[in-house]
């Protein structure tokens, strides 16, 4: 009888292990990518913004119809520091949702001991913040490509038209 005891206990624990395996995985790529989604939007925007300004420069000094063109070019990399900017709001949103997130799974685990109902209803608040908080990085990532895709259809009809 006993055999069969320890033959459940091991399954259950194997069960339980292979989940614990599966959410942590699944933790980490998401971690890595929404990592990887903020640095390109921090790159693409930031990449893009110097670049102008690099080609600004090449401009300025040669007469008065390319400072023009390159008074233009400049007024039109604005969207560019708007994704930057977003892009780097989206950084810190992102580590207050991580920590909004260890902070209900600590409090998840302090609250061991209690009924089931007393531990969601403390941990609920934190959830509901947690949540608000990864909707606002997601449109605030959206925002940073949206103002990247503005920027350059924006320096595309400039250089254009010149």
């Amino acid at each position: 009888m006993s055999d069969d005891r320890d033959i459940l206990i091991r399954r259950q624990e194997l069960q339980w292990q292979m989940h614990l395996d599966l959410y942590q995985h699944n933790d980490k790529i998401s971690v890595t990518v929404g990592t990887e989604v903020l640095k390109t939007a921090v790159l693409v925007n930031a990449g893009a913004a110097v670049a102008l300004l690099a080609f600004t420069a090449q401009l300025w000094d040669r007469g008065p119809a390319a400072n023009d063109t390159a008074r233009q070019i400049l007024l039109g990399a604005k969207p560019f520091f708007v994704g930057s900017i977003a892009a780097g709001i989206a950084f810190m949103l992102a580590y207050v949702y991580s920590y909004l997130l260890t902070w209900r799974r600590y409090r998840a685990w302090g609250n061991f001991g209690e009924p089931d109902a007393a531990k969601h209803k403390s941990e609920r608040p934190l959830f509901i913040w947690a949540l608000f908080v990864a909707v606002f990085v997601v449109l605030v990532v959206i925002l940073s490509f949206g103002a990247f895709a503005f920027g350059v259809w924006r320096e595309m009809g400039l250089m254009l038209s010149h």
